[in-house]
């Protein structure tokens, strides 16, 4: 019980390093991404408050995300090119 509480809590401050850096480069959905991982990570120390919290955080944060007009842009490009390879 002891080592996996310890890979728990190196989980935890690995996944608090990785939103940090997305967070510096400014990459939303990524650090959405790492969020919800350390939500997981959260959640498995018995921390369901900062879970939760983690958690509505990196929803809103995709919410804006899709409202943003390059999100658009980029998604249209996406669909485009799906159609194109479909032909």
């Amino acid at each position: 019980a002891y080592n996996a509480e310890k890979d728990w809590k190196k989980a935890r401050e690995v996944l608090e390093k990785a939103v940090e850096v997305c967070d510096r480069r400014e990459e939303p959905v990524e650090k959405a991404r790492a969020m919800s991982h350390l939500a997981a990570a959260k959640l498995r120390g018995g921390d369901r408050k900062g879970a939760r919290v983690m958690v509505e955080e990196a929803n809103k944060m995709l919410q804006e995300v899709r409202k943003a007009p390059e999100s658009v842009v980029a998604r249209g490009k996406l669909v485009m090119a799906q159609v194109m390879e479909a032909d």
